[in-house]
């Protein structure tokens, strides 16, 4: 039983570092839960293996109650992120395990006044065989239900994105010819390359009117929930037509955004840290590589160019100044 909760749990905790962030979670009350069942039955789990004797029992129940909810909560988070569905009234049926267990635990207490079978895998040799027995079958069958139907599920997504790779890697656009297309020497994706600039048009116009770059930690995902093109197609056209990953394309534009505030004067009133930060960026080590790939230059080198093209701009408009108070009095004259 142990084995089963374990592999479920490695599972559910590889599936939320790759489908989700901190951010998301933070925001979803679903998913909070989740991960608040998962920590809590956890820690439970550890304390019951270090003291298992000095663990008082309430808390060992309470253990397993948060046990009994986190295994159907995360099916179902899997379920709504793979198939685009939401929690429905119906899907309280998948709280039947916790309530049975919690039923089976009071007429337990009820008849024997203790709850010992739940320490079934302590030393002490007056447990109920028949309970420790029902126990394991219990939690067994419903951890392995849950876990069937989670790799199952996981297999089903895996083929179909597997399939669509293999789509958008073997069947490229062919031109009249026969041929496979291609834009600078490079394979394009099944799309026609008009689709291609279709792609180029909608993601350059959603980032330049929404600045998305500017959120910290956007991410591929998000782009790609905003525009509403599958994860794998639009990481595959951002390689492929700009010829860079995500993060050097989304930091390309922060690195504008960034140049057009210091174009605006605003490194008088603000350190190049600040200006970095309300452009995007998350540190400052991030902010210089990109800066440097972007413009062959670090902030620093950038900053100072600009303070000295303008010490050199400063007498032009200083002497266009004096100019006028000059010339008022000759055009009296001739007036």
């Amino acid at each position: 039983m142990q084995i089963l909760i374990q592999f479920y749990t490695i599972i559910v905790i590889l599936c939320l570092l790759l489908l989700t962030s901190v951010k998301q979670i933070a925001r979803s009350r679903f998913l909070t839960l989740l991960v608040v069942l998962l920590i809590y039955s956890v820690v439970v789990g550890i304390a019951m293996e270090i003291g298992r004797e000095k663990v008082a029992m309430f808390f060992v129940l309470s253990g397993f109650i948060a046990t009994t909810l986190f295994v159907p909560t995360a099916y179902l988070f899997l379920r709504n992120h793979f198939y685009k569905r939401h929690l429905l009234i119906k899907d309280l049926f998948h709280i039947l395990p916790c309530l049975l267990f919690c039923a089976a635990c009071a007429v337990a207490f009820l008849t024997n006044g203790n709850l010992s079978f739940l320490l079934y895998n302590t030393t002490q040799g007056s447990l109920d065989s028949g309970g420790v027995l029902f126990f394991q079958v219990f939690i067994s069958l419903v951890i392995g239900s849950y876990l069937w139907m989670v790799s199952k599920m996981l297999k089903t997504n895996y083929m179909q994105f597997a399939k669509k790779i293999s789509d958008s890697e073997f069947n490229p656009a062919f031109s009249e010819n026969g041929n496979p297309e291609k834009k600078n020497g490079i394979h394009p994706l099944f799309f026609s390359d008009e689709k291609m600039s279709h792609i180029d048009s909608m993601v350059r116009q959603f980032l330049t009117e929404n600045k998305p770059f500017l959120q910290h930690g956007y991410s591929l995902r998000h782009l790609s929930e905003d525009i509403h093109l599958p994860l794998h197609h639009l990481s595959a056209f951002i390689n492929r037509y700009y010829q860079m990953n995500f993060n050097d394309f989304i930091n390309e534009y922060r690195v504008h955004f960034c140049k057009v505030k210091i174009m605006n004067d605003e490194w008088k009133i603000k350190k190049l840290e600040a200006i970095a930060e309300e452009s995007g960026f998350n540190n400052r080590n991030t902010f210089t590589s990109a800066f440097k790939k972007v413009t062959g230059q670090n902030p620093s080198e950038y900053l100072k160019g600009i303070k000295e093209s303008q010490k050199l701009l400063e007498p032009l408009f200083h002497n266009d100044a004096q100019l006028i108070p000059q010339l008022t009095p000759e055009l009296k004259t001739a007036s």
